[in-house]
């Protein structure tokens, strides 16, 4: 909630539409509601972005939820893939 209140993100508005999306994509895909929800507001925001040429990445730590983008035709990042310097190090300071 400090981000959103210091504008490091921004929500975006859901619609009738990306309910009815979600309600859709969990039956092509094994996601809970609130990341279908999820799926289906990044599919239209896509979808706007395109029309722009500019891309979307939907980034995510969720197997099932990357792999449902993917299906969907959304180009995906998992922050996990990039572990920080820090994360990698054992206590002492040296890399692990």
């Amino acid at each position: 909630m400090r981000d959103i209140a210091s504008e490091v993100f921004h929500p975006l508005p859901v619609q009738t539409s990306d309910f009815q999306l979600a309600a859709y994509l969990t039956q092509r895909h094994p996601l809970k509601a609130y990341d279908a929800v999820q799926l289906a507001v990044a599919l239209r925001y896509a979808r706007i972005l395109a029309a722009f040429r500019l891309h979307l990445i939907f980034v995510s730590g969720d197997a099932a939820l990357l792999a449902a983008a993917q299906a969907e035709g959304l180009p995906t990042d998992n922050p996990f893939d990039h572990p920080a310097l820090e994360d990698t190090s054992d206590p002492s300071g040296s890399p692990a």
